[in-house]
């Protein structure tokens, strides 16, 4: 059980059933799991005028790599190869027996940028400078809000900290062997030490009704 220091000072520790745009300040961190809901959040809060970015140049190095690694002419090619990619290479993990949530996650979240391409900016080229875009390596912006895997906010703090889809993503459903276990407990141990003041649980889905409706 994880406990506070004795001299520690009162904290702030809530599961927010609901939240709008003015609930996440600059300088605050909303972290995940999975770098595919951090896509999907980070595109809720620009839509809402909120500055935000996805910490992790590598990790958006990684999925431009891959669009470029699969040569498609148009998005519907790209969503094909994507298909075949992800079938081809959880087949070859899944008879290694390694875990496929790497490729899991990498396919989520390419997916997610080919659904919210415009409609008149549909090329697998937009793909790469929406992914340019959206992920950074400042580590502590504060005029913005930052996104950031768990992995990636390790050494980090920031005065309110925002765990998103605990319950779905923590532990991850591929940890089987003991140390896999032990070191999604070890994750969740890092998550939930990044906050000085405030630490607050919130879903993907529980945007307030008038802002859902943007």
């Amino acid at each position: 059980m994880i406990q506070a220091a004795p001299n520690a000072p009162d904290g702030i520790v809530k599961h927010l059933g609901v939240y709008d745009a003015s609930t996440f300040v600059p300088g605050s961190a909303i972290l995940c799991r999975n770098t595919a809901p951090l896509i999907g959040m980070c595109y809720a809060l620009l839509q809402r005028d909120v500055p935000c970015s996805i910490l992790g140049r590598d990790i958006g190095a990684a999925l431009v790599a891959l669009v470029r690694k699969l040569r498609a002419p148009t998005i519907e090619d790209l969503e094909r190869k994507l298909d075949a990619w992800r079938a081809r290479e959880c087949e070859r993990l899944d008879a290694a027996g390694r875990s496929t949530e790497r490729i899991e996650d990498q396919y989520a979240c390419l997916m997610f940028f080919i659904n919210n391409l415009d409609e008149d900016s549909r090329t697998p080229n937009d793909v790469l400078a929406k992914i340019n875009l959206m992920f950074t390596e400042e580590r502590n912006g504060r005029s913005r809000v930052t996104l950031s895997t768990v992995h990636k906010s390790k050494g980090l703090e920031y005065d309110t900290v925002f765990i998103l889809d605990r319950e779905i993503y923590m532990p991850s459903k591929f940890a089987k062997l003991p140390w896999q276990v032990k070191q999604e407990t070890n994750l969740i141990y890092v998550a939930i030490t990044r906050a000085r003041e405030a630490l607050y649980y919130i879903r993907s889905d529980a945007w307030a009704l008038e802002e859902e409706a943007m």
